[in-house]
């Protein structure tokens, strides 16, 4: 796992404990779906002084397009990883919820999560942007 170097960021007023678990989530979510010789990499960046970006890019197995719009269902799981691999139990694919909590966090901080993939194989960028306090 990486973390780019750190813009200045500006202050925000966030529930930490909240903001931990979503990122938590996240975070779980794409150490346990990248193979130990992949990459997990954390970068954050500030957008015109109104927003801060928070992205969790890994090199996993990827979600297919068919299970993007589904993502954030509460119990959701994808379908199977990579063709001819199994599909994902409770062991590797958990319950569902980590993206929907994450979500719901990120949303009670008047913010926005966005999940992308190129495919299976191609690896997930999990994107938080979370809007600045006004001047």
């Amino acid at each position: 796992m990486s973390l780019q170097p750190l813009p200045e960021l500006p202050v925000l007023n966030l529930d930490r404990m909240r903001m931990s678990q979503a990122l938590g989530n996240v975070l779980h979510n794409a150490l346990q779906h990248t193979e130990v010789d992949d990459r997990v990499t954390v970068a954050t960046t500030t957008e015109m002084d109104r927003c801060v970006g928070i992205s969790v890019i890994d090199d996993g197995v990827g979600i297919d397009a068919a299970d993007l719009p589904h993502i954030f269902h509460r119990f959701y799981r994808a379908t199977p990883i990579l063709p001819g691999a199994q599909s994902r139990s409770r062991v590797t694919g958990g319950t569902g919820l980590g993206l929907t909590i994450a979500h719901s966090i990120i949303v009670a901080h008047n913010g926005t999560l966005a999940v992308t993939s190129d495919g299976l194989g191609l690896g997930t960028t999990v994107r938080f942007d979370l809007r600045c306090p006004a001047s």
